[in-house]
């Protein structure tokens, strides 16, 4: 996994890349509890399912701060930062449940897929991606990052760009289908709701791969020192906040439809009342004629 022969050793890049990415890190597991705590609040009626996965992230993220937090201390406070050839215990363990929130965040975006279009051929595609993902990111933890231990590079490396492309895969899948319902659609409102819903969908799954992209391009042409490490302290907070806040921002939508719906709205959209005049013709020819004949008859009958 890491390359932890560093010639060379700079404290500034290694120890304070890791203090730095703890830092963010714990800011962004702050906004993930907030998230959960309003999701609770707003959804409670959601199926239980979706509130047990909700719950499951949050408590992978929380052992991933505690075990960084703890790796920290071990690397800056019991080794005082002199040595950081051999990375904690702990920081192999958080490896393991950023390795672990990761494909559980993919897998719901890649079931939103599934449920978009027809044929699930594309989600199937993520999911055995993510699956691969999952037993790498196991084998690594298993095998573990020792001293001069450069065996799995090509785990973590392939592992990364799968997570990169699976995240680019699924933003612009939605979008195509969001883009082409919105040509289906005739109705402005339809029409506002699915703008928003793009404007939702396209920056969370492209934040998520930037993320991933960045973390591939410092551990390959950063050799000797732990900038990636730190970026993936905060790459898991990430995923978890855009799922969070996939299902936070419904009620955003939910908002925009009301307000749609308001009677104000609703008066504006009425239907104006459209004088009508009606005109009635009745032609009385027939009657007169009818009436003559009446009494011709009558005179007749009389002079008999």
């Amino acid at each position: 996994m890491p390359r932890t022969s560093i010639p060379g050793f700079d404290p500034n890049t290694t120890v304070g890349a890791l203090e730095g990415g703890v830092l963010v890190s714990n800011l962004l597991f702050g906004i993930v509890t907030m998230q959960v705590y309003l999701y609770y609040q707003k959804y409670p009626r959601d199926r239980w399912s979706l509130k047990a996965l909700v719950g499951l992230v949050w408590l992978l993220e929380l052992a991933h701060t505690i075990c960084v937090m703890h790796g920290i201390y071990v690397t800056t406070i019991t080794r005082r930062g002199r040595t950081v050839l051999t990375i904690p215990a702990s920081l192999r363990i958080a490896f393991f449940f950023s390795g672990t929130v990761g494909p559980i965040v993919q897998a719901f975006f890649a079931t939103r897929v599934a449920k978009c279009f027809d044929k699930p051929y594309l989600a199937i595609l993520c999911w055995i991606l993510m699956c691969y993902r999952f037993l790498s990111n196991l084998v690594m933890t298993a095998v573990s990052v020792k001293a001069h231990e450069q065996e799995l590079d090509w785990a973590l490396t392939s592992s990364l760009v799968i997570e990169a492309a699976v995240d680019l895969l699924i933003a612009i899948s939605l979008c195509y289908y969001l883009v082409k319902s919105q040509r289906r659609s005739v109705h402005q409102r339809t029409i506002r709701l699915i703008d928003r819903l793009i404007g939702m969908t396209l920056p969370t799954g492209l934040v998520t791969c930037i993320v991933a992209i960045i973390v591939i391009v410092c551990y390959l042409k950063m050799e000797n020192n732990f900038v990636w490490v730190a970026l993936m302290f905060c790459q898991t907070k990430v995923c978890s906040n855009s799922m969070l806040a996939s299902l936070n921002g419904r009620s955003i939508l939910r908002d925009d439809l009301e307000g749609n719906m308001t009677p104000g709205h609703l008066k504006s959209h009425q239907l104006e009342p459209i004088p009508v005049e009606i005109t009635t013709h009745i032609d009385l020819s027939s009657f007169q004629s009818n009436e003559h004949s009446i009494t011709n008859n009558l005179t007749s009958q009389q002079q008999a």
